[in-house]
């Protein structure tokens, strides 16, 4: 299952919309995107997405999800102050 979600996040039918909202051609080649899932006490650390393109999406698949339970996208600016965040919904795709 994980193959055919890949390959269809990497295809012209998935990036065509996405393109038009953002205003920008994407161009991915093989094994770009990035796959994950978060069970009890999982976490991602901070990072920055800059040197991996000109965007990131965050789509999400589980249904039911708790704000208290985190899990949010966080867009922090200088002095970390958070700019944006965004909590886990199902079915919602975060562009940024």
């Amino acid at each position: 299952m994980e193959c055919k979600f890949k390959n269809f996040l990497n295809s012209r039918e998935a990036l065509e919309p996405i393109e038009k909202i953002i205003g920008l051609s994407l161009v991915l080649t093989h094994g770009k995107t990035f796959g994950s899932i978060y069970r009890a006490g999982d976490f991602l650390t901070p990072h920055n997405d800059e040197k991996h393109g000109c965007a990131t999406a965050a789509f999400s698949l589980t249904k039911g999800w708790k704000p208290q339970w985190g899990g949010q996208t966080q867009i922090i600016g200088d002095n970390d102050a958070i700019l944006h965040s965004s909590t886990p919904e199902f079915n919602r795709l975060f562009l940024f």
